[in-house]
């Protein structure tokens, strides 16, 4: 249907809500257009460049290029014949009402690839309406007593007026929770018999990010608020101890002199016009941010997937919701990996169809192959003319060559980073710039959310088989003398089974959606043993606002129940059955521990890997890459 060339945004998440096939407004009948009609590809192109307006800068290479987005599951457009024209409206939102412009849902589609499920960060008007009839419908209503005399009647204000109810304020979600304290001072770590490499005791820790893209949700829902409250702030004073007073008859307490209380009246003053500063900050923030990976596989993501009998290796370029009235599942829409001179037409998977990257390794190039090539890098081969030369027409050849220039192009890929949604908080230093998350080889990772790690070599064993992992607060780059190099900055934290009876764990931050739910899982299965599991901070310094090499990172942190119900399902529902747990780690291997090259963007690793007429590659409109 669209014949002009144009780039794609993926929008992968849906609120859409089936809607009736014929609607009634106060002036006719509305019913669904035929997808073929003209207004589905106008609309989609309206959506997708204002979209384009919101994420690039007049400068950018892609400024001046068409987008347009195909709207969501369960979004439709219906038409009502009036006045021998037609007049178009997008229905599917949760209210029941409808868009009458494509401008007027872009605000909605922004607010589905952000981390936020809460609609009041949404700015749409129909969000807007369905927030502010929450708030009345929820306000407290306004009692009045009895009047005691007739004089107090008159003036009373009369029952039938309604004083209105302010809807409260909208905060706007930040899915890191609280902040932590930013250091001031270089943080010294202890000296030990063998320093980690990617903790430098003269490196300052960075101001953890003001907002991140994972959910933040509490592990201990009635931590002690004093954990993190009796901390002194770096450069300010300790916090004196508050005693609840002893009852006695003491003296009543003096008012405060006027010259006090308009001190506190401007200290207060002051503490709001931060708030709102803060607020304003968060919200520019959350612009940038990229959508929450509640799939397990994401935009961008080299994974294995099934052809045939056999397993191929492709690079996800968009995930597609379900559509129950299209009857559409969930899946991803996959390229297959080759050389630049073999067009492979996308492929459409299912979740169990595709693997992690990481869960199989890959075979080694031909001998032969590499050595016809002169051992050339994959963007510098004529491609054209080794099959030309290999092939000669031949399908079969032709389909090999592929998978063997597959296996090169992973290796390209696995050694590559690329990093996107450069971050203005923190704020930024001459030597690092942060972002909200980065390509890392085959994976893509992002801050808010949880990694495995490699142990530290002064890290005690852990009694079982669960991996290191760190709950990431910022990535940045740092530029030294030596070059550039990728830092993750978090905490370390490992999962420990504990009697139920032991008092739970204290960690001053917010967990990981994912650490959270693995969590979930395990004391569920193992509740009739009468344990539970805690995620428990890894002891001494180096785990605590600690600092993280690429070569320390092992890969993405996968939750046992999500991808074991894939992997093998059968030994899943086996196991859970039993009151067992299957450690889903010995499914995975690890990411490479050699240092890796930057490249620009994502698309840049894939240079000889795919038809240059099919680059760059676009990931929707959270991932801004430069």
């Amino acid at each position: 249907m669209r014949e002009r060339e144009a780039h794609q945004w993926a929008v992968s998440r849906s609120d859409g809500k089936v809607q009736p096939r014929s609607i009634k407004s106060a002036t006719g009948v509305r019913t669904p257009v035929p997808l073929e009609d003209p207004a589905y590809e106008r609309w989609e192109f309206l959506a997708g460049n204002a979209l384009r307006e919101m994420f690039y800068k007049p400068d950018h290479r892609l400024a001046g290029s068409d987008f347009f987005v195909e709207f969501p599951g369960n979004y439709e457009i219906y038409f009502e014949a009036r006045a021998g024209k037609k007049d178009y409206y997008l229905y599917g939102h949760p209210s029941g009402d409808s868009y009458k412009a494509a401008r007027d849902f872009v605000p909605h589609l922004f607010w589905l690839t952000t981390g936020s499920e809460d609609i009041k960060d949404c700015q749409c008007t129909l969000c807007k309406r369905s927030v502010a009839e929450h708030a009345r419908a929820n306000a407290p209503k306004r009692k009045t007593s009895k009047p005691a005399t007739t004089k107090a009647a008159s003036t009373a204000p009369s029952s039938n007026t309604t004083t209105p109810v302010p809807a409260p304020a909208v905060p706007v979600t930040s899915t890191a929770g609280p902040a932590a304290p930013a250091p001031s001072v270089p943080v010294v770590q202890q000296p030990s018999a063998s320093p980690h490499p990617a903790t430098s005791a003269h490196v300052p820790a960075p101001a953890p990010a003001a907002a991140v893209l994972s959910p933040a949700v509490s592990q201990a829902q009635s931590r002690p608020q004093a954990v993190s409250a009796q901390q002194p702030q770096p450069g300010s004073q300790p916090r004196q101890e508050i005693k609840p007073a002893a009852a006695s008859s003491a003296a009543p307490v003096t008012p405060a002199p006027p010259q006090q209380q308009q001190q506190q009246h401007q200290q207060q003053h002051q503490q709001q016009q931060q708030q709102q500063h803060q607020q304003q900050h968060q919200q520019q923030q959350q612009r940038i941010l990229p959508p929450v990976e509640s799939v397990l596989f994401r935009d961008g993501e080299v994974v294995w997937f099934k052809n045939g009998a056999s397993w191929r290796i492709g690079i996800i370029i968009r995930n597609v919701s379900a559509n129950a009235t299209a009857g559409v599942r969930a899946h991803c829409v996959i390229r297959p990996l080759a050389h630049a001179a073999l067009v492979i037409p996308p492929t459409a998977k299912l979740e169990e169809e595709m693997r992690p990257f990481l869960a199989f390794s890959v075979p080694s190039v031909s001998n032969n192959l590499t050595a016809a090539l002169g051992n050339k890098p994959i963007h510098e081969i004529d491609w054209e003319a080794q099959q030309q030369a290999m092939a000669a027409g031949d399908p079969h050849k032709k389909d090999m060559l592929g998978m063997e220039a597959s296996k090169m192009a992973v290796l390209v890929i696995d050694g590559s980073y690329s990093t996107f949604n450069r971050q203005s908080v923190p704020e930024p230093t001459p030597t690092r710039t942060f972002y909200a998350g980065v390509f890392l080889g085959s994976e893509r990772l992002t801050a808010g959310e949880a990694v495995r790690i490699r142990p530290s070599p002064g890290d005690p064993p852990s009694p079982k088989p669960y991996p290191n992992v760190m709950a990431i607060r910022a990535i940045f780059v740092e530029t030294t003398a030596e070059g550039e190099r990728l830092i993750f900055f978090g905490d370390v934290l490992r999962l420990e089974e504990v009697p139920l009876s032991q008092p739970p764990a204290i960690y001053p931050h917010n967990l990981p959606a994912a650490m959270v739910r693995e969590k979930s899982f395990r004391d569920k299965v193992r509740a009739h043993a009468g344990v539970r599991h805690d995620w428990v901070p890894m002891p001494g310094n180096m785990n605590q606002n600690a600092m993280r090499l690429e070569t320390d990172v092992r890969g993405r942190f996968y939750e046992t129940e999500k991808l074991m119900s894939i992997i093998d399902p059968a030994r899943l529902q086996e196991s859970v059955g039993k009151g067992e747990l299957v450690e889903v780690q010995q499914y995975l291997n690890n990411r490479t521990d050699k240092a890796t090259t930057r490249t620009t963007n994502r698309s840049e690793a894939l240079m000889g890997v795919l038809p240059g007429n099919e680059l760059p590659l676009s990931f929707g409109p959270g991932i801004i890459e430069d």
